[in-house]
């Protein structure tokens, strides 16, 4: 049996927490709705009505059953949200033994600090957008379930596009070329990581990263793809990046494994 690591205790405790909440708030709508359709105004009795000749089941579903549905699958969803988090770093980088991991530098940090096979990792130091290209066949040979995509702070740099339109169309055709070799996969776009406040101040150039992210965004919600937003992570750790402010850190590669597949989680309900 392993033994549950104290560091992971908030995670299930919030789990916990949000799986009563749900809980009572389904008993509370199945509750109010019975007080409100099934309660004879006149005599304040619960009556029950025969369904009839009523063979429609959908026509038999009331609010309340609804929400107790609603509220099911809230409950269901917190719990696996609640697994990936209490994941082992084993068991969260067999998680990738399916997929494929496209980009530059940091993309590279997966084959130094985990343990997803290399062979699934194409990724290049200093790469832009315009590296897809010699990886798209070897992408596409390996049949992943998934291929994650994480470019952007080398294209910024180097103006790749113009703006953050122009460089969200190039990534649109790059990433469609793919997706047209590689048809039975799911498409993850990951946003770009920013540089860390220090590296702005020297290079402003890297304060365009939120614009270049919500043209990405909208690309992704055009093209039905799912698109990875890293900025909570890179918020909450951003302490883990390394002293040149672009790189990350070891430890910054499980919390992006895990933002991973939370949106994977999330485009599979």
């Amino acid at each position: 049996m392993k033994i549950l690591r104290w560091k992971k205790l908030p995670y299930l405790l919030a789990a916990i927490i949000a799986v009563i909440v749900i809980a009572l708030a389904a008993l509370l709508a199945l509750d109010q709705n019975a007080d409100e359709s099934g309660r004879n105004e006149e005599t304040g009795q619960f009556v029950w009505e025969s369904a009839g000749d009523e063979t429609d089941a959908d026509a038999q579903t009331t609010p309340g059953q609804t929400a107790a549905e609603e509220a099911a699958r809230e409950v269901l969803r917190q719990k696996e949200r609640a697994d990936i988090l209490l994941l082992s770093d084993e068991e969260l980088w067999e998680r990738f033994d399916d997929a494929v991991l496209i980009g530059d530098s940091r993309v590279e940090g997966f084959r130094l600090y985990t343990s997803v096979p290399s062979v699934r990792i194409l990724a290049k130091n200093g790469a832009t957008i315009l590296h897809m290209d010699s990886v798209a066949g070897q992408a596409a040979d390996l049949a992943p379930e998934s291929i994650f995509i994480a470019y952007g702070i080398n294209d910024i740099k180097s103006e790749l596009g113009k703006d953050a339109q122009g460089y969200a169309a190039l990534a649109e055709e790059k990433i469609g070329a793919l997706s047209q070799m590689a048809p039975e996969a799911e498409i993850y776009v990951n946003s770009i990581l920013p540089a860390s406040p220090a590296r702005e101040s020297a290079e402003p150039v890297y304060r365009k990263v939120p614009a270049y992210n919500e043209a990405l965004h909208a690309m992704c919600e055009r093209r039905h793809w799912h698109f990875v937003d890293n900025s909570g992570i890179a918020q909450a750790h951003s302490s883990l990046y390394v002293d040149d402010g672009i790189h990350l850190t070891a430890g910054f590669y499980r919390y992006w494994g895990q933002n991973m597949l939370l949106t994977q989680l999330d485009g599979r309900q």
